[in-house]
């Protein structure tokens, strides 16, 4: 009810703007203002169809040479990432190639005795690779324990042998890959391979220096206009031309978003960004690697003013007889029409800021309105102030000292209602301890048909802002346009989190919605675009409705 008169008083007050006549003399210089077109338009008709003509004719000629250069340049880019993709594709096959050569020589062995010493040889030969810093083997005969041979740096490789007991126990199978810290900053990446012989199981494995790695594959796209970075799903960086990335998170330091790893509907994503190991603009292009041990995925960033310095020479000059011919006509046409011109600015700007006052001051009252009417429907809703009243005179016959709790809280509520903040936006802190009376006040009403949580994530966010009476606003709602019964009764939740509060409740809408039940929703909705606060949002999910505030 009260919705309903608040709504009739809005629009009385802004019904003197929408009839007022501040826009007649307006009204009448537009009217001025397009006689004196009329009389110029005989005297420049020719002539602006002339120019415009010529315009467009130059204009379309600059665009279509700069969309071949456009196309060019991508392909070339887009070429020269191929390439570059399956160089570094095929050298990170070659690091895993004794994996293979590992699992071929087990395979080929027909007991554990064979086995093992041809292992022994090919690690022996792995191990002068500059590369590998460890390097080991094992065979796991059924029923028996596993034994680890460990070759190459010396140090404790209690953790290593844990990791293979682990991997063991769990009959894992194939090849396994992760980037882990070695020792004074550098990183490594482990290739461990586990494989069933018919003496049982066999495993090898060994640990690369990333950036030993790094110095190998320098030779790779050398020559070209561009740099190359590998990553895991997770963003761990194994190879960059800036070694101090190496094993950080690629999604820190770069332009590369975890989008980037879902491929659309060709093999890789590409796109325009900004650079930051060059300070550039690149043409970046990210596509998984298909190597065996995980999910990795290369980043190839090219230089997108390379290509097309050379070709755009092509467009230049096109591109200086589109400014001169353009100049030339603009300056025929501004000497014909600079009379008309200067009349028409000045009338313009007088429109302009008659017309501007008005809309700013119409825009103002109303914004003004709405803030205000808002506030007064909370401050002094008589259907709340009815039925608190009701319930206060039926709790002094039945419980005097819950009548006492009841009068002292009310008394609490009015107050706070009544010392608005100038700004109309106050702390977390107080608008919880005002909704703890408000909801006090409903349960005494309501009893066990409402159901009421406040959850408080972190204690620093009660100092944060919020817009006043936002809480009440959305538990008024929640409570006049929902369902609320002993059967199924209305859940309301109050979250606050670091950066908002999320208020939801149990989606049990009346069957007759009021009129204006979505006023209170845009009062704060205008409160934030005020603030230009942005992430309020509302919705239905999963049977509540919830509301997002974020935080000031």
């Amino acid at each position: 009810m009260s919705l309903i008169v608040s709504g009739a008083v809005f629009h009385r007050s802004i019904q003197p703007l929408r009839n007022s006549h501040i826009f007649a003399p307006v009204k009448q210089e537009q009217k001025h203002i397009y006689g004196i077109k009329l009389r110029g338009r005989s005297y420049i008709a020719i002539l602006f169809v002339v120019v415009v003509i010529t315009i467009v004719v130059t204009y379309i000629l600059n665009r279509l040479i700069s969309d071949e250069v456009e196309d060019v340049s991508a392909n070339i880019s887009r070429s020269s990432f191929v390439k570059k993709y399956d160089n570094l594709q095929n050298r990170f096959l070659l690091l895993q190639k004794p994996l293979y050569d590992a699992e071929n020589l087990a395979l080929e062995s027909s007991d554990t005795v064979t086995s093992l010493q041809r292992l022994r040889i090919l690690s022996a030969i792995q191990i002068s690779d500059s590369s590998v810093v460890r390097n080991w083997y094992g065979i796991v005969p059924e029923g028996g324990e596993q034994t680890v041979f460990v070759h190459g740096a010396e140090g404790n490789t209690t953790s290593l042998r844990e990791n293979i007991r682990s991997q063991l126990q769990k009959g894992k199978t194939g090849i396994t890959g992760k980037v882990l810290p070695g020792v004074a900053g550098q990183y490594l990446w482990r290739q461990t391979i586990y494989f069933k012989a018919p003496y049982g199981t066999v495993f090898y494995g060994y640990d690369l220096d990333l950036g030993v790695v790094h110095q190998l594959l320098l030779e790779v796209g050398k020559y070209t206009q561009s740099y190359a970075y590998i990553f895991t799903a997770d963003g761990v960086c194994l190879l960059h031309p800036d070694t101090v990335h190496i094993g950080k998170n690629v999604f820190d330091f770069s332009a590369v978003l975890p989008s980037d790893t879902i491929s659309g509907p060709s093999d890789h994503n590409e796109r325009v960004v900004a650079s930051k190991y060059l300070d550039l603009e690149v043409m970046n292009y990210v596509k998984p690697l298909h190597i065996a041990g995980g999910r990795y995925y290369i980043a190839v960033n090219f230089l997108k003013s390379i290509n097309e310095e050379d070709i755009n020479r092509i467009s230049k000059y096109s591109l200086y007889i589109y400014l001169l011919s353009t100049l030339l006509l603009l300056f025929i046409f501004y000497y014909f029409t600079r009379a008309i011109r200067i009349q028409y600015r000045r009338q313009e700007q007088l429109r302009q800021e008659k017309a501007g006052l008005a809309l700013e001051k119409e825009v103002f009252q109303k914004e003004s309105a709405l803030l205000q009417l808002q506030q007064l429907k909370n401050q002094v809703d008589p259907h709340f102030l009815f039925n608190a009243l009701n319930a206060l005179h039926t709790l002094i016959d039945q419980d005097k000292a819950l009548s006492k709790k009841f009068t002292v809280k009310l008394s609490r509520l009015y107050r706070y209602l009544i010392q608005a903040p100038e700004e109309n936006i106050t702390r977390v802190e107080k608008e919880l301890n005002f909704i703890a009376e408000y909801l006090f006040l409903q349960q005494t009403r309501f009893a066990d048909k409402i159901e009421c949580t406040t959850t408080v994530k972190e204690v620093a966010s009660l100092q944060r802002k919020i817009p006043y009476l936002s809480l009440q606003t959305l538990v008024e709602n929640a409570l006049k346009h929902n369902v609320a019964t002993r059967e199924h009764p209305l859940y309301i939740g109050i979250i606050v989190f670091p950066d908002k509060v999320v208020v939801k409740n149990t989606y049990q809408p009346k069957e007759y919605e009021q009129e204006g039940s979505r006023f209170g929703l845009k009062y704060l909705k205008r409160i934030y675009g005020f603030y230009k606060v942005t992430g309020f949002k509302t919705g239905i999910k999963d049977g509540f409705f919830y509301c997002e505030l974020p935080l000031m």
